[in-house]
This record gives C-alpha cells, sequence and structure tokens, in this order.
C-alpha cells in the first residue's frame, strides 16, 4: 500500500514528537535512592534546580565511592540569600532561648537577645566579670545550639563573613585535612580583592561565578538601540525605561554582589584616571573611593529609575529578558 505525502508527513510530525517526549527519559541520569539513604544532609541554598540537581549528584556519587554509604540531600530553598540569612538568625534565637531557659535556668531579656549573636562583643578570659552580653554571647559560643541545617550553600563573602562573626557557622575541618588544596596554585586566598575561603575554615568558595548583563536583542531593536549594552552604564539610557528586569538586592545576594561590582568598578575608574592626572596611589585611592562610590551610587539610581520592577528572585529576570517581556 503507498502512503500519500500527506500521511507520510503526520506520521514523522509524530515521530519527532514521540522522540521529543522519549529522549529526556531515556537520556537522563540515574539518581542515587534517596527514600532509603544511609545518610542525610540538610542544605539550605537560593540556587536554582539545575545547580541543585548537579552538585548533589556529584556529591552523592563521591561519598558513595569514598565511604560506601548512600547519602540523600534534603534541600530547603525559601528564596535569596537574604532570606535565608533572616531565616537563620531566627532559627538559632528560638534554639538558643530554649537553652538559655530550659538548660541554663535563666531569664531571657532584649539584653540578651541583642547580644548572643553579636560578633562585636570581645570575650576575654575572664568570665566571672561578664556583664548579662558577656554571657550571653559566651553561652551562645560554647553551647551546640544548631538551626537543624547543616550547609548553607550559597551567598559571597559578605553574606559568610556576617554569618562567621555571629558564630552561626563553624569549622568543618577541611582545611587541616586537606592543606594542600588552599595553596595558591589550587585554591588562592585572594585574587583580584576578592576572598576564596575562611582562614579559620568556616567558609569555602564552592564555584566561581560571573555577572553580566542579559538582553534581548528583539526587545532592543524595538526600543531603537542599535548596540548592546556592554557596561553597566549603558543600562542608564532613557530608552530601557520601563524595560529593565532589576532583583531587590535586600531580598538576593546575586544582584547585592552585582550592585557592588558596578561601585567597583566607577572607584576602578576613577583610580587610573586620578593616577593619569598624576596623583599618587595613596591620593589617588583616597579620592578614586569617595567618588567612585557617589557616582556608582548615581548608576544606581538611574538603572532604577529605568527599572520594570524589583523582584524577590534573582531568577526571574533572566526568564522575562528571554521572552521579552524585558529587554535587559
Amino acid at each position: 500500500m503507498k502512503l500519500s505525502s500527506e500521511w507520510i508527513t503526520r506520521l514523522l510530525v509524530i515521530g519527532a514528537l514521540a522522540a521529543i517526549i522519549a529522549l529526556p527519559f531515556a537520556l537522563r541520569r540515574d539518581r542515587a535512592p534517596v527514600l532509603e539513604a544511609d545518610d542525610v544532609v540538610v542544605v539550605i541554598t537560593p540556587h536554582n534546580e539545575a545547580i541543585r540537581s548537579e552538585f548533589a549528584r556529584g556529591f552523592q556519587r563521591w561519598y558513595r565511592e569514598r565511604t560506601g554509604r548512600t547519602v540523600a540531600v534534603e534541600w530547603r530553598v525559601i528564596g535569596g540569600t537574604s532570606e535565608i540569612a533572616r531565616f537563620l538568625a531566627g532559627e538559632y534565637t528560638s534554639a538558643f532561648r530554649l537553652h538559655w531557659e530550659r538548660d541554663l535556668g535563666r531569664r531571657w531579656s532584649n539584653e540578651v537577645l541583642r547580644a548572643f549573636n553579636n560578633g562585636a562583643i570581645e570575650l576575654d578570659d575572664t568570665p566571672q566579670d561578664d556583664t548579662e552580653a558577656e554571657r550571653a554571647r559566651r553561652a551562645f559560643l560554647a553551647s551546640d545550639v544548631s538551626c537543624g541545617i547543616d550547609v548553607f550553600f550559597g551567598g559571597g563573602v559578605y553574606d559568610f563573613n556576617r554569618q562567621a562573626r555571629a558564630g552561626q557557622i563553624v569549622d568543618c575541618g577541611i582545611l587541616q585535612r586537606h592543606p594542600e588544596w588552599f595553596t595558591d596554585d589550587v585554591i588562592p586566598w585572594r585574587h583580584n580583592g576578592e576572598i576564596f575561603w575562611d582562614r579559620d575554615g568556616r567558609w569555602i568558595g564552592a564555584v566561581l561565578a560571573s555577572f553580566g548583563i542579559l538582553y534581548n536583542r528583539d526587545a532592543l531593536q524595538r526600543l531603537g538601540i542599535e548596540k548592546p549594552p556592554t557596561t553597566w552604564r549603558d543600562l542608564t539610557d532613557p530608552r530601557f525605561f520601563g524595560e529593565l528586569a532589576l532583583a531587590d538586592p535586600t531580598k538576593s545576594g546575586s544582584i547585592a554582589k552585582a550592585f557592588e561590582m558596578v561601585i567597583q568598578r566607577e572607584m576602578q575608574e576613577r583610580y587610573r584616571a586620578l593616577l593619569a592626572r598624576g596623583l599618587s596611589e595613596a591620593e589617588a585611592e583616597k579620592s578614586a573611593v569617595e567618588q567612585g562610590w557617589l557616582e556608582g551610587l548615581r548608576v544606581l539610581q538611574l538603572m532604577g529609575a529605568n527599572a520594570r520592577y524589583f523582584t524577590d528572585s534573582s531568577q526571574k529576570p533572566p526568564i522575562d529578558v528571554g521572552q521579552g517581556d524585558s529587554a535587559a
């Protein structure tokens, strides 16, 4: 029986659809068993599903090869880095209050609340002379109070330094077990002004992330913008009014870091310009910090004026730009 060209076309379309549906199932990687895992690690993170899945598979494979045991990674995804910080603060407050009142038999007060995770409080070797605030701080650091989370995965140096000063993250011992990893040839402590790990081992950078500008060519053409944006200052163009997708820096650690880079860039440009004018390095740095700070804030203000919105999640802008709902 001869098939008409119309039937052949239909069969090809159906075959193509079947292949599209079947390929993801055929090519997907095997997942480690979760319900019957020997061990469990609880991780709180702002990262998306793609990053979580990649790290979980790699860790589960490494853990099984190293220990012969299976491990389940339980993710806690509650929002951006700033929201995670507030969540951890609340969990530690509740846990320490229970320890303070039930285990130590002491009265809870606003002074204790403000002091127990205050990294600015310095303790000496004479606990008998402690004030109420110092007693709270010393008790917190000496306790095994927990927030119920094993790993805080995500964020930057600023976020982890705040947690470290508060005493809410602790040394995992990896610097002592693998000192050969933390050399200038492998994972340097500092590179281009950025810190990659804590000298006390309380946090370690996992990946190098880059920040940039995502734009939609069709949207730029619609706005009459011939040249794609290549610098942060390009986003201050009035033609971008109502077309910029931005995240709230108080909710997203990623956008907070990006905004920091805007200011750092302005400082660097001022520094180079002042050196070219013959100023000494000390004079140029002092003036560049002040001028770059003000100009960086101005750039951020103009970008904010062009914003279509400030979302709670740094994952929303790329989607909107990709769909053409925003230009950049």
